[in-house]
């Protein structure tokens, strides 16, 4: 029984144990995820195939997943179209 509780209290600190990000990187997630787009940890991936290591970051569609926000802001200008409306970043809202 004790077994259990010890592995049910193992989960419960893996799962409230949450990865420190930079500025930069909480920046880069609060723009994914204001976007309507995916932050998670995976390895980097362009057009469906693994071009890096496993990273934070964002993923605009099932065929890409970006490591830096200057990656995937080229990414959102090439896909949606450049020219700023109104966004604090330079691209593009999605409203």
């Amino acid at each position: 029984m004790k077994l259990i509780y010890f592995f049910i209290l193992v989960l419960f600190v893996i799962a409230c144990t949450q990865q420190e990000l930079t500025q930069e990187q909480s920046s880069f997630r609060e723009l994914c995820l204001t976007k309507g787009h995916q932050w998670m940890k995976m390895s980097e991936m362009e057009e469906g195939v693994l071009t890096g290591p496993a990273c934070y970051g964002c993923m605009p569609d099932a065929k890409n997943h970006l490591c830096t926000q200057n990656d995937y802001e080229e990414y959102y200008s090439k896909t949606f179209g450049g020219g700023s409306s109104g966004s604090t970043t330079g691209m593009p809202d999605d409203t």
